[in-house]
């Protein structure tokens, strides 16, 4: 391999091994690469480990623990005045955000991704590297650079949808069993999101009890139901299918949106500098665009009757005027829904409706409700299982905020193209409406009309759906598509996050609906 470094020559190989001329030494693989530095991972993995870290991200400076025995693991960051964990314990993944829920992270098996093409090549100058450049089945490269005597990653690139994040290791120091540890490590991707890690601390081998890698019950009870009621009517209104919710915030009433396509609650900046409501840091997030992203803490936050106290908010650019005396500017997701059960009921004449919330431990299923269906909550975010035309995902957003009826995203229509041929577009809709909005802006769209949809044990022919022409718009490699407001307003929905089901009870605006493909 010496005498291949010296001429600088280029090494690259696709899933195979590159041929050496005779005499010489095998020449290395990508697989054999990756193959050797998990190896020597492995050897030097100790019985236990603690780490600390001192950490900056997001404009906030903070630290991060993190206790590992074998493959359980747990970690608490704290930045600024925020905590939040995450961690494995026997293969479960998990982690509590922010205001204090624990999640169970559960992916489809959609969503494990594995390499399609390896690619090697060996940099002579300024010294030794092995760079590894791997597509993975979920459309994100992976190049990592390595030391060639030792095979220890010194820089990583993460790529996908042409955003880049990059990320540098140094200060490297001896590790356990002698393998050499980065001390740190610097990153920042093509928004201007920076990101460093420095370790001040590593015990190895130390005594850890079991309860240090439990999964974690929830920090608190958030969202408090007046004493003695188990369900209450919420201050809401409906608007072509989408839900407007009176929020009080510091005693201040404001229009949030109802939208389980949030993680987590939202408001929009300037509204939270008229509440001087102090902000925590600054990136840059992608949601149906890019926005400015930051944190702040409401300390008192009623939805009608119910209360939530030291609220932690994102700010998001959300402002628009959707009716006479409804400025939207904010989000009611994740954090809300989650600790309640909501039933969304639908009027016939799409300008009216009401929500009820109902106490997650005294809610049952509902009796003539023909769908239930199981959610996963991927990045606190319902997803579902749909069928489109010959293909079907389990990836599919139910999204109340969203004023569109089904809209398929970048990643489905690559993977089944014959799924998504257009049958031609319906009479119904109008050319010129080629963009829907999101929190982060305009989000150009395609009409499709569908051979078939199928939804739970609902089958719709001649379908109408909208596909988004841009691969980044919704920021999120893992879904495939959306359920907007104009799909769920046929039916009575039931959100359970506790339980985590979705009921669907057909109103008289489905039955006016089927035979004419919505």
């Amino acid at each position: 391999m010496t005498s291949l470094a010296r001429a600088g020559l280029l090494i690259c190989c696709l899933l195979g091994t590159a041929h050496a001329p005779a005499g010489a030494a095998p020449v290395l693989t990508a697989a054999d690469i990756l193959a050797r530095e998990k190896a020597a991972d492995k050897a030097a993995l100790p019985g236990s480990e603690v780490e600390d870290w001192a950490v900056s991200r997001m404009g906030l400076s903070g630290t991060e623990h993190v206790i590992r025995r074998g493959e359980d693991e747990s970690t608490t960051l704290i930045e600024g005045p925020f905590t939040t964990r995450s961690g494995k314990l026997a293969g479960q993944a998990w982690h509590q955000n922010e205001n204090g829920y624990t999640i169970l992270d559960i992916a489809e098996p959609s969503q494990t991704a594995h390499a399609v093409s390896q690619t090697l090549r060996l940099l002579a100058a300024p010294a030794n590297r092995y760079v590894v450049t791997q597509v993975m089945s979920n459309g994100l490269l992976e190049r990592t650079t390595y030391d060639a005597t030792d095979f220890v990653p010194v820089h990583r690139e993460f790529e996908r949808s042409h955003h880049v994040f990059r990320l540098d290791y140094s200060d490297f120091r001896a590790g356990p069993r002698g393998r050499r540890k980065a001390w740190l490590e610097r990153g920042a991707d093509d928004r201007g999101n920076t990101y460093e890690a420095r370790l001040t601390g590593d015990q190895v081998n130390v005594a850890l009890d079991d309860a240090l890698l439990a999964i974690p019950a929830d920090r608190r009870t958030l969202v408090e139901f007046p004493a003695g009621q188990d369900e209450v009517r919420l201050p809401a209104t409906v608007d072509n299918g989408r839900i407007h919710v009176t929020v009080d915030v510091n005693g201040y009433p404001l229009t949030f949106l109802l939208d389980s396509g949030a993680s987590g609650i939202f408001i929009n900046p300037q509204a939270a500098k008229e509440l001087k409501l102090k902000t925590y840091g600054s990136s840059a997030m992608t949601v149906a665009g890019t926005f400015a992203f930051s944190r702040v803490v409401a300390p008192i936050v009623q939805v009608g009757s119910i209360t939530m106290h030291d609220v932690v908010m994102g700010t998001a650019p959300l402002d628009s005027q959707e009716g006479p005396n409804d400025r939207v500017v904010g989000l009611l997701g994740y954090d809300f829904i989650a600790g309640t059960a909501l039933r969304v009921t639908y009027g016939d004449d799409w300008t009216s409706g009401h929500v009820d919330a109902i106490r997650p431990d005294s809610f049952s299923p509902p009796p003539l409700a023909t769908t239930s269906m199981p959610i996963r909550l991927n990045q606190q975010v319902p997803v579902v299982h749909v069928g489109i035309g010959n293909a079907a995902s389990d990836d599919f957003i139910v999204d109340t905020g969203a004023e569109a009826p089904i809209i398929l995203f970048d990643r489905f229509a690559k993977a089944h193209p014959a799924a998504v041929t257009d049958q031609g577009i319906g009479t119904g809709f109008d050319p010129d409406q080629s963009v829907v909005f999101g929190v982060g802006g305009r989000v150009a769209i395609v009409p499709l009309r569908l051979s078939s949809f199928r939804f739970a044990d609902l089958n719709f022919e001649n379908f109408l759906v909208l596909r988004a022409r841009d691969p980044g718009a919704f920021g999120d490699y893992r879904d495939d598509g959306l359920l907007g407001a104009l799909f769920l307003r046929y039916f009575t929905v039931y959100i359970d996050y506790p339980h985590e089901k979705l009921y669907f009870e057909p109103n008289e605006n489905h039955q006016q609906a089927v035979g004419h493909g919505f």
